[in-house]
């Protein structure tokens, strides 16, 4: 009866061990055999059973997460739609950031021109936090900026280097902070946080950086698009001066072959319609001093009956003030200046821009 009973209690765990087997086989890394560890080969044999089980549940578990984590990459890594401003830029900047990373809430601080460091984008914190959370010498925040290096806190309640815990009034229980750097400069941090203890590990630092680092990427690629257009704005300016000084050398040697053959009101007139064809202006002339008293000549855009020419040269006017000071003038709106009014019939024309420039003969 003894050797009956034993022989049951072999069957048994041999059945249990087989099912277990089955269970592992399709996929149930979590069932363990649940018997005792003697000295004999079946408690033996069902020690190793459940070390293999759970190897292989540690290895599913790390196999996932790589998975997730390379999912993550992938989002991080797909390109952007071009933003208008860096204010939409920092927005598809923060939302692509909790996509990859799983988070809670983010939050990305740039350094600006003055060296300023704000708030640009963020999603999952409060007003009272961002008010709260100001950069103080020591923060965590402020290290990540001096020292480019990150700071991940799988305990926010249990790590030294949070020193106001204001993370913890909002239900969060873990956070990453990250240096985001731009062409090798720590331009500014991407601040993580996980309602999960736990939810970022140092073991996570390679993936976590690897987001920061397209991130800045994404920042270098904007600021390079910037340059690019300033570039090219800069040189289609430089071509459109170019072809206006080639057009007024044309207009010279046009003007100085027809200057035996025009009058010299003709002349000027020629002169102010190229004037007004490059400046797209609407009304152009020409105004010589003639003793005391100007003399209006080339007048284009308007028939010159229209615009009084009788003014002494003394009088407080815009060419008398060229004429006094000797140099340009330029009004953008003539209806807010004071110091130079337009008078009645300028502003019944509708004229409002106005620019002058004197002319000297060679006795100065």
């Amino acid at each position: 009866a003894a050797w009956f009973g034993s022989g049951l209690f072999i069957l048994r765990q041999v059945h249990v061990l087989g099912a277990i087997a089955k269970r592992l086989s399709g996929g149930e890394l979590g069932a363990r055999t649940g018997l005792s560890y003697g000295q004999g080969e079946l408690g033996e044999l069902a020690r190793v059973f459940d070390q293999m089980a759970e190897a292989l549940q540690h290895q599913q578990e790390r196999l996932e997460r790589s998975l997730k984590e390379l999912s993550s990459l992938y989002t991080a890594l797909a390109p952007l739609a071009p933003a208008e401003s860096i204010h939409e830029l920092m927005e598809e900047i923060i939302g692509r950031v909790l996509r990859a990373s799983g988070s809670d809430a983010a939050l990305i601080r740039l350094r600006d021109e003055d060296g300023l460091v704000r708030v640009a984008a963020q999603k999952g914190f409060s007003d009272e936090f961002l008010q709260a959370a100001i950069l103080r010498p020591g923060s965590a925040v402020n290290q990540v900026l001096t020292t480019g290096l990150c700071i991940i806190a799988s305990d926010i309640a249990q790590d030294h280097r949070l020193k106001g815990k204001f993370q913890l009034q909002l239900g969060l229980r873990s956070c990453a902070m990250l240096p985001l750097k731009v062409r090798g400069e720590v331009r500014g941090v991407i601040h993580l946080a996980s309602r999960e203890v736990g939810y970022f590990k140092e073991e996570q630092q390679e993936h976590l950086m690897a987001i920061a680092r397209q991130m800045g990427i994404m920042l270098e690629n904007r600021d390079l698009f910037a340059e690019i257009r300033d570039s090219r704005d800069e040189l289609e300016r430089a071509n459109e001066d170019l072809k206006k000084q080639e057009d007024i050398q044309k207009l010279l040697k046009e003007l100085s072959q027809d200057i035996t053959s025009l009058d010299i009101d003709s002349l000027l007139r020629k002169l102010t319609v190229k004037v007004r064809e490059f400046l797209n202006a609407d009304v152009a002339d020409v105004r010589v001093l003639k003793g005391d008293r100007w003399t209006l000549m080339g007048v284009s855009g308007i028939d010159s009956s229209l615009i009084p020419s009788a003014r002494s040269g003394t009088a407080p006017g815009r060419s008398g003030w060229i004429y006094r000071n000797r140099k340009p003038l330029v009004i953008a709106d003539t209806s807010q200046e004071k110091a130079l009014p337009s008078g009645e019939t300028i502003n019944a024309l509708g004229l409002r821009g106005y620019a002058g420039v004197p002319l000297f003969s060679r006795s100065g």
